[in-house]
C-alpha cells in the first residue's frame, strides 16, 4: 500500500548485479522515486511501456494511444512482478519499500486486536478462579453447616448416653450392695425353700393309701459322717456328703380277727402287712424329686417299734438329696 508503481529488478543470472531498474506506471505515491532511486543506485532508470510490444488498431484515438502506456503500464508491470516466467518460481513478492520500523508498527497495528482479545481473556482467568473458589467455598461452606449440626447432635447424643450410663452405674452400685446386705438371707431363704418343698413331698408320701397310718417323728440333716447331725440344715444343699435321716412310725392293722390260740397266726398276718408297708413306703420315698439315693434304711419292730403288741413299726432312713 505505499505506492502503486511497483519497481521491479530485471532479472540476470545468479550472483549479477542489476544494472537497470524498470518502473511501470507513473503515479507513485512517494514524490521522486525514480529520481532518488537513479541517484542513490547510480542505475538507469526506464518506464516500462507494455504498448511498444504490441500492435495497436488504427481505430484507436490518437490522444487514446499517447495515454495508452499510463494506463496499461501499471497492471501489466503488477502482473510481471507476480507472476515469474522461470519454471518452479511462479510467484514473486513485490518489492516493500517501507521502513522496517514501520512495517513492525503495522503489524503490531494488526495483532492488536488478537492482543486485545488475549489480554480480555487473561484478565478474564482470575475472574473464573475466583467464580470456581467461591464456589468451592459455599459448597465447603455447607457441608460445614452439616457437620456442625450432626456434630452438636452427636453431642447431645452423647450426653444423654452418659447420663444414662451414670444412672446404670448407679444402680448397679446400689444392687450389688442390695445383694451384699441381702446375700446371707437369699442363701438362707433358698435353704429354707428347699427344705419346705421337701417338707410338701414328704407330705405327699403320708397320702397314699398304701402307707396311711404313718407319721414321720425326726428330721435332721448330717454331714459326710452320719454321727455329725446339724439341726440348722447348714450342709443341705451341699451335694459332697450331704445326708438326710428321717425318723418315724406306721401302724400295722390286722385284717383278720385271732383267737387267743392263734398267736403264731397272727403274728405271721402282722409280719406279712408290715413287710408289705415297708416296701411301699421306701418305693414311695425313693421316687421323691428331692432324694438322689437311699443309702440306708432300717425297720424295727421290737424294741424301738412293738409290733406285736401295740401294732406299729419304728424305721429311720438315711438318704443322700439331690443338690
Amino acid at each position: 500500500e505505499i505506492t502503486r508503481s511497483i519497481v521491479t529488478y530485471k532479472r540476470l543470472k545468479k550472483g549479477k548485479i542489476p544494472t537497470r531498474i524498470f518502473l511501470s506506471g507513473r503515479g507513485s505515491l512517494l514524490n521522486n522515486l525514480p529520481e532518488y532511486l537513479s541517484q542513490s543506485q547510480g542505475l538507469k532508470i526506464d518506464y516500462f511501456d507494455p504498448s511498444q510490444c504490441v500492435t495497436i488498431s488504427d481505430k484507436i484515438d490518437v490522444h487514446i494511444r499517447s495515454l495508452l502506456p499510463y494506463i496499461i503500464g501499471e497492471p501489466v508491470g503488477l502482473a510481471t512482478t507476480l507472476f515469474s516466467t522461470e519454471k518452479g518460481k511462479g510467484y514473486k513478492s513485490p518489492l516493500n519499500l517501507l521502513p522496517e520500523s514501520k512495517i513492525a508498527n503495522l503489524n503490531f497495528k494488526k495483532k492488536v486486536p488478537v492482543l486485545l482479545f488475549s489480554s480480555i481473556l487473561l484478565a478474564c482467568y482470575p475472574l473464573i478462579g475466583i467464580t470456581f473458589k467461591s464456589s468451592a467455598v459455599t459448597q465447603l461452606e455447607k457441608e460445614l453447616l452439616n457437620i456442625k449440626s450432626s456434630s452438636r447432635q452427636l453431642e447431645s447424643k452423647i450426653r444423654d448416653f452418659e447420663i444414662l450410663k451414670e444412672i446404670h452405674n448407679n444402680t448397679e452400685k446400689i444392687n450389688r450392695l442390695i445383694f451384699n446386705r441381702n446375700y446371707i438371707f437369699s442363701k438362707k431363704s433358698k435353704s429354707c425353700w428347699i427344705i419346705q418343698d421337701f417338707l410338701n413331698q414328704l407330705q405327699s408320701t403320708l397320702n397314699h393309701p398304701d402307707v396311711e397310718d404313718t407319721w414321720f417323728d425326726e428330721i435332721s440333716f448330717a454331714d459326710q459322717e452320719i454321727g455329725n447331725v446339724s439341726r440348722s440344715a447348714k450342709n443341705f444343699n451341699k451335694a459332697n456328703g450331704a445326708k438326710v435321716i428321717l425318723v418315724g412310725r406306721y401302724l400295722v392293722r390286722a385284717t383278720q380277727v385271732f383267737d387267743q390260740n392263734q398267736d403264731i397266726d397272727k403274728r405271721n398276718h402282722l409280719i406279712e402287712l408290715n413287710s408289705k408297708k415297708q416296701e411301699a413306703l421306701t418305693r414311695y420315698l425313693d421316687s421323691l424329686p428331692f432324694v438322689k439315693k437311699i443309702n440306708t434304711k432300717t425297720f424295727s419292730i421290737e424294741g424301738e417299734g412293738d409290733l406285736f403288741t401295740r401294732y406299729f413299726t419304728h424305721f429311720k432312713y438315711v438318704f443322700t438329696p439331690n443338690s
